[in-house]
């Protein structure tokens, strides 16, 4: 069902290839989406991957794997790596920062946190930018 909608999305915007966007588990499901499509597939219909907060790796030794071995099986078949060889980079943005403006008129943008730790989804540090998945 997910590569007819992106067939479908892609014929509506005239043969353009498409971004696919995913938070959480949407970002390693649309990297196995791209990977189920095969090389040529994808490379004809997806631009890329941009994932929000999503784990592409397995945690650390005495981290419970939340996707159950998912994510590791994913890593072996369809690396970010190997999906760039196909023209398809994969994006990770991940963190627990929330940062807002005090003065917003919309009460969910006020928040505002004092310390920021860029971290993944296992507590690891990580750079405070978007980095491609290598």
């Amino acid at each position: 069902m997910a590569i007819e909608e992106i067939e479908r999305l892609s014929a509506e915007a005239g043969g353009e290839r498409v971004l696919l966007v995913g938070h959480s588990a949407g970002g390693w499901l649309a990297r196995a989406v791209v990977g189920l499509m095969g090389q040529e597939r994808a490379s004809e219909l997806v631009r890329g991957v941009v994932s929000l907060g999503a784990p592409h790796q397995c945690p650390p030794e005495g981290v419970v794997d939340v996707t159950r071995g998912v994510v590791g099986d994913l890593e072996t078949r369809f690396g970010a790596s190997k999906m760039s060889r196909w023209g398809v980079p994969v994006i990770t943005v991940a963190g627990d920062c929330l940062k807002g403006d005090p003065s917003s008129e919309f009460p969910w943008n006020r928040h505002v946190t004092e310390k920021c730790h860029f971290t993944d989804r296992y507590g690891l540090p990580r750079p405070l930018h978007a980095r491609p998945l290598t």
